[in-house]
């Protein structure tokens, strides 16, 4: 959890909650290795977990999709990122 909690704080420029299931993140470009990573070990862990990675120019989007029945954990991601953006 800390490494996700330093990813949001010092690599997400904006975040969109585009529905229940999925919460989408636009990371610096230079965070794109770590956020891999990261999303990779924790699929390992928790396999209803489903991570996508789109490149565009100077950043990186993140895509976070939860199964319907695991929203409350998307909506305990969704407030982390909203409060270490504040930083």
């Amino acid at each position: 959890m800390a490494e996700f909690d330093q990813l949001f704080a010092e690599s997400v420029l904006r975040s969109a909650r585009t529905s229940a299931t999925r919460l989408d993140l636009v990371l610096a470009k230079d965070s794109e290795a770590k956020a891999h990573d990261l999303a990779a070990r924790e699929v390992a862990c928790c396999s209803f977990f489903s991570f996508g990675f789109d490149s565009a120019g100077a950043t990186v989007e993140m895509h976070i999709e939860v199964p319907q029945a695991r929203t409350d954990v998307l909506d305990a991601i969704t407030e982390r990122v909203k409060v270490l953006g504040k930083r």
